[in-house]
């Protein structure tokens, strides 16, 4: 049991529960009703509050939701709150073609939201993400970092798609090694990265039009 403060300076007090993965910074724990709380193990751990709020107060397409903020006695950031996302193991080659678009197009909606708030994305890798085959969630948002300068709008979409594209090209690199014979791996890959080479719905809808899964892809583009 943990006793920390919500914005209002109430106590909350939260039945850590079980233990879902632990790393150099900070615990994560599932608490029931389909929630998780992520505690950090220093007061000193560098967290943006407004990053933090704005990831509570807005609905983002395949971005973690935060429930509650929560706080020690000296008003620092300790703990946060979140809806659980369970993965499972899917390959994402044979998912349907519309399965990459939806997923591809959410998650390019929510980064220029994101941007427009000049927030840059952080470490968004393969690791901190949850596939299932109902969607791809990023879900480790507590790294990203802000800035006041609306000069550096343009910049911080490009770098946030950038962060994107490379986290697709990664997670179906990842199914074919993993799911897929490892002759051909290097044509496969090439065909990756050529299916995401513009990184836009369009441009992909357009490579996949006569491919009911990505896999299909690949198989007619090998190089």
């Amino acid at each position: 049991m943990i006793n920390l403060y919500n914005e209002k300076g109430e106590i909350v007090k939260i039945d850590k529960g079980n233990l879902i993965s632990s790393g150099s910074k900070a615990d994560i724990y599932r608490i029931g009703n389909g929630k998780r709380i992520k505690q950090f193990r220093s007061s000193k751990r560098k967290v943006v509050v407004e990053v933090l709020k704005f990831f509570r107060d807005e609905y983002l397409n395949n971005f973690l939701k935060i429930c509650d903020i929560l706080y020690d006695d000296k008003d620092r950031v300790r703990a946060y709150t979140a809806l659980e996302y369970l993965s499972s193991e899917v390959d994402l080659l044979t998912l349907s073609s519309d399965y990459l678009i939806d997923n591809l197009s959410g998650i390019v909606e929510s980064i220029r939201r994101i941007s427009d708030r000049l927030i840059t994305v952080m470490d968004m890798n393969i690791w901190n993400t949850i596939v299932n085959e109902s969607e791809i969630t990023v879900i480790d948002v507590d790294g990203y970092v802000s800035s006041n300068d609306d000069s550096l709008r343009d910049k911080i979409y490009n770098l946030n798609i950038d962060a994107v594209k490379n986290l697709f090209i990664n997670l179906y690199d990842d199914s074919l090694v993993r799911y897929h014979s490892t002759e051909g791996l290097t044509s496969g890959s090439m065909a990756i990265d050529d299916l995401f080479m513009v990184f836009d719905k369009d441009t992909v809808y357009k490579k996949l039009s006569r491919c009911r899964y990505p896999i299909d892809y690949l198989m007619q583009n090998r190089y």
